[in-house]
């Protein structure tokens, strides 16, 4: 997974990690996080854990519609300042 993007201030993010889908913690570094780990749930939806000091501070359960045309992620935990977040992420293929 390659992450490229661009904060509130306009700064640019570039990170990512390499992973398997078999729920280990794998390193994240430039990340808010310090660790993911990636866990098939089913053909269509998996799960990925982030940890910090290893605790998990998100998960994000990732779908993608039967079509393969609709990519849903459906985010809960604390961001970097350790305020709540909840939030749904859609984005259609063109």
């Amino acid at each position: 997974m390659t992450i490229e993007a661009v904060t509130r201030e306009g700064r640019t993010l570039n990170y990512g990690y390499t992973a398997r889908y078999d729920g280990k913690d794998y390193p994240f570094p430039g990340s808010p996080w310090d660790t993911v780990s990636l866990e098939l749930i089913d053909a269509i939806t998996s799960k990925v854990v982030f940890k910090r000091g290893g605790k998990v501070v998100q998960t994000t359960n990732v779908t993608v519609s039967q079509d393969g045309k609709v990519l849903t992620l459906a985010t809960s935990g604390i961001d970097s300042d350790g305020k709540s977040v909840t939030y749904r992420e859609v984005f259609d293929r063109y």
